[in-house]
C-alpha cells in the first residue's frame, strides 16, 4: 500500500512541528490570464518548460510542473471556475503568486488544520472532500496576512498517485 512519502517521491516531508499551517509545502499555485504564454514564460525565465495540462475553458485550466522538490500549478480560470479565482487575476502571460500549497501527512493532522480554521474563523474559500474521500482539499484565504491563499491537501488510497504524471524540469 502506498503512503504519503510514494505520491511525491522527490519530495521530503516536514517532520511534526509545532506550527502545523506551515508543514509540508509542495506547491506553488500561480493565477494567469494567458496559460499558454505563461508556461512560455516560465520556460524562458525559469527553465520549467513540460507540464501537465489538463483543459476545462469553461472552469480552470490548469498546468503542473515539477521544478526540484517543488510543484508548480498555473491556473488559468474560465467564466465558471470559482471566484477565488477571479479575483486579481494578471493580464496576458503574467503570473501571479495565489496560494501555496502543503501536503498534509494524515487525517489527524487535515482534522488540526481544520480546528485551527475554525477556531480562528478563518474565511474558507472552498472545501471538498472527493475521490470517494481519498482526496480532502481546504483553500483558506490568508491575503490580508500573508498575501496569499493556503491550500492544505490530505490524500489517501488511489489519490496518492495524482501526481504520477507530473513531469520533472
Amino acid at each position: 500500500m502506498a503512503d504519503i512519502h510514494d505520491i511525491l517521491p522527490r519530495r521530503s516531508l516536514v517532520d511534526s512541528t509545532n506550527a502545523p499551517l506551515f508543514d509540508g509545502q509542495y506547491h506553488m499555485g500561480f493565477l494567469t490570464a494567458d496559460i499558454e504564454a505563461a508556461q512560455e514564460r516560465m520556460a524562458a525565465r525559469f527553465g520549467i518548460s513540460q507540464y501537465r495540462v489538463k483543459r476545462d475553458p469553461q472552469a480552470i485550466w490548469s498546468a503542473h510542473a515539477f521544478a526540484g522538490d517543488m510543484m508548480i500549478e498555473i491556473v488559468q480560470p474560465g467564466p465558471d471556475a470559482p471566484a477565488m479565482f477571479q479575483e486579481d487575476r494578471p493580464g496576458g502571460g503574467e503570473v501571479r503568486l495565489h496560494h501555496i500549497g502543503y501536503l498534509v501527512r494524515d487525517a489527524e493532522r487535515f482534522a488540526e488544520i481544520e480546528a485551527i480554521v475554525e477556531r480562528e474563523g478563518w474565511n474558507t474559500l472552498h472545501r471538498s472532500n472527493s475521490m470517494d474521500g481519498h482526496l480532502r482539499v481546504i483553500f483558506i484565504d490568508q491575503r490580508a496576512t500573508l498575501g496569499y491563499h493556503q491550500e492544505y491537501v490530505f490524500l489517501t488510497g488511489p489519490a496518492l498517485h495524482l501526481y504520477d504524471d507530473v513531469p520533472a524540469n
